[in-house]
């Protein structure tokens, strides 16, 4: 069993950081913003416990700053290691949310300390 719906899951958070993507019956299809990562933004990533998800939006967040990831622990079941590496391999600076971040969550997404990571 899919963990989401994840084609629909990667239209709507995308949507969120700025993207314009569209779900096809078979697949997805995305604009591309021509290397300016200005038009894209911050946004809180709602990972529907799904792995993938999480991974697909970090890697976005390496580029496009305050990316918040809402459960990190949905990638512990296929790569423990996922978040400590982006950081000692490649880099890549996580933070916990502050009060600020986590009062701009909606009521029905996590907002604490345990469960999130800003990228």
């Amino acid at each position: 069993v899919k963990e989401c719906n994840r084609i629909e899951v990667m239209v709507m958070e995308l949507t969120k950081c700025g993207v314009i993507a569209r779900e096809l019956p078979d697949g997805i299809e995305i604009e591309g913003c021509d290397g300016n990562i200005d038009k894209l933004c911050k946004a809180h990533i709602s990972c529907h416990n799904d792995h993938r998800i999480a991974m697909s939006f970090a890697t976005l967040g390496c580029r496009v700053p305050d990316i918040i990831i809402t459960d990190k622990a949905c990638v512990d079941k296929t790569y423990p290691n996922f978040w400590l590496q982006l950081q000692t391999v490649f880099k890549v600076n996580l933070t916990l949310p502050s009060n600020e971040e986590k009062i701009a969550f909606k009521p029905t997404q996590e907002a604490d300390n345990e469960r999130s990571v800003v990228i």
